[in-house]
């Protein structure tokens, strides 16, 4: 039996935007195998994620994205393993979706931004044709409503269509319903975009003959409808890269190039006109499958693997630095402080107040 649960949410007194009743909706996003936000809040969330298959973190952390600092304890998640999970928000309640679990994953749970707790039951995402797993798939929202991009599959070989997009109304808990289709198949992608516009970009699909996807995509979020070109993302295949953005800009940062393995490259575009991504600087260090959390002037790209050492060699391999930049402006990104562990493939994209 599936069991939803639900809390009652309430405005938040003395914020301006979506739960704050005033004016000034803020937009709000979620990036891919890690992802990542847009909003207007000040509390950026990631969570879970892994130093090692024999050690894999069910914790909630939090960041203050205005003032550089080490993550804090949130609470705890109850779905599975919350690795390989995305996370989108409204800026009051951020949503987890999917994972890799035992047998994996394809339930969604949330938290309340604004309070400190455990995350909820909300419901399953359709993960068509398997009944199980959706992990590694890239999430946004647009205030309103909640969507998933492609995925993977689970241990058992059973695989989701990556090409398969569906949504959720993010303030009332239940299970998604079909979008559409994207043109080819994303897993380990990344997303950003407005309150109109969500672009997908990112690959590491065994469909595709070149790991490493260049096309991005988009489709406007209120309409349901099959995904377009949107351009193409610098001139290498990219997969497990962050994605985060403001009004305006979105930023990809991070990822794994076919044959040559962890970036540091940040790119950028313009959310409101089709075209390639353009050069934004460089991480402080190599990395992939790592999220991002943005307050709308500032971005922050959490943990990740840089690819180096045994596969499962707690922090040599993966790594518990934070950095971050400043969305306006193009540049390399700053010391921001450290995650609680080495946070591989930890869930972002969750930011708000």
């Amino acid at each position: 039996m599936d069991y939803i649960n639900y809390v009652k949410q309430q405005p938040i007194t003395g914020m301006t935007g979506f739960g704050g009743g005033a004016t000034g909706l803020g937009r709000y996003s979620s990036g891919g195998y890690a992802t990542t936000g847009i909003n207007n809040g000040a509390r950026g969330i990631f969570v879970g994620g892994y130093d090692s298959y024999q050690n894999q973190n069910d914790e909630i952390r939090y960041i203050t994205i205005d003032t550089t600092s080490n993550t804090s304890d949130f609470g705890d998640f109850n779905q599975y393993m919350p690795w390989q999970g995305a996370g989108c928000s409204n800026g009051t309640r951020g949503l987890i979706i999917g994972g890799y679990g035992s047998h994996g994953n394809q339930y969604a749970s949330y938290v309340t931004i604004g309070s400190l707790g455990n995350s909820t039951n909300f419901g399953k995402f359709n993960s068509y044709p398997s009944m199980y797993a959706v992990n590694q798939a890239g999430a946004w929202c647009d205030g309103g409503r909640a969507m998933r991009f492609g995925g993977s599959g689970n241990y058992f070989g059973q695989y989701v269509d990556r090409k398969w997009m569906d949504y959720v109304q993010i303030a009332t808990t239940g299970n998604s319903t079909e979008f559409g289709q994207m043109t080819e198949a994303h897993m380990q992608c990344a997303c950003v975009g407005d309150l109109e516009r969500a672009v997908i970009a990112g690959d590491s699909s065994g469909e595709n003959s070149n790991l490493g996807k260049v096309t991005m995509e988009y489709v406007t979020i209120a309409t349901k409808s099959d995904a377009s070109d949107f351009g193409d993302y610098s001139n290498q295949g990219i997969s497990g890269q962050a994605g985060t953005s403001n009004n305006t800009r979105g930023i990809f940062a991070g990822g794994s190039v076919p044959s040559v393995g962890s970036s540091t490259n940040i790119y950028y575009l313009t959310v409101q006109t089709t075209g390639n991504t353009n050069t934004f600087g460089n991480l402080s260090q190599l990395r992939n499958s790592l999220p991002a959390d943005t307050n709308g002037t500032r971005a922050v790209f959490c943990a990740g693997t840089t690819g180096q050492g045994g596969y499962n060699a707690p922090c040599y391999r993966n790594t518990n630095t934070m950095d971050y930049v400043t969305i306006a402006n193009t540049g390399n990104a700053s010391d921001f402080g450290d995650y609680h562990m080495c946070g591989n493939a930890a869930a972002g994209g969750i930011a708000g107040s």
